[in-house]
Parts: C-alpha cells; sequence; structure tokens
C-alpha cells in the first residue's frame, strides 16, 4: 500500500451485520492515507467489492506484534477504539463480485 509502513486488516463488532472488515494503517511520515485511497488500490489489485475494507484506523505507533513476528489482531480490536478512523457508507455487496 503506497505510504503505508504497515498494516492489517481484522474484524470488528458491527451492529448491522455482525462483523465487519477494518484495516489498520501505519502511514508513513508526513502522508495522509484515507480510507479512498486504500479501496482504490486494493481495486486495481482485482480485491472484489465484498473483499474491501469498510473502516480505516490510523496507527500511529508499531502494530502490536508476538515476539516471533505475527500481528495481533485481538489486540488491534482492543486497542483500535480511541485513534482516528473513517468509515464507509454500506457498500452493494452484489456489485463487482
Amino acid at each position: 500500500l503506497p505510504g503505508s509502513i504497515e498494516h492489517a486488516c481484522f474484524g470488528l463488532p458491527d451492529p448491522e451485520t455482525g462483523e465487519r472488515l477494518a484495516v489498520a494503517v501505519r502511514p508513513e511520515a508526513g502522508r495522509e492515507i484515507d480510507l479512498e485511497l486504500v479501496v482504490a488500490h486494493l481495486r486495481a489489485q482485482g480485491l472484489a467489492v465484498r473483499k474491501l475494507p469498510e473502516q480505516l484506523i490510523l496507527w500511529e505507533d508499531p502494530l502490536p506484534r508476538t515476539a516471533s513476528g505475527k500481528i495481533v489482531r485481538s489486540r488491534l480490536v482492543m486497542e483500535s477504539a480511541g485513534k482516528r478512523i473513517q468509515l464507509a457508507s454500506r457498500r452493494s455487496r452484489g456489485a463487482g463480485g
């Protein structure tokens, strides 16, 4: 993802659907990343609309990792509260396959 140091997708509770896909992004210094940029990048890579994230969470610090370097998604869920977010309007899930 251009302008990103690191990023990871994970599920968050959603009152309408039960769960929505979020993406935590740690941008490079001085770079602005928004959900529209992320979605455009993923669509250009051929990702289906139904698989696109609906929430962007901007992460200032390194993403939480285990000792072996794997991202701890449960900590992303717990630590996402209070961070800057962008939430997409609901997309038509049938479009774009």
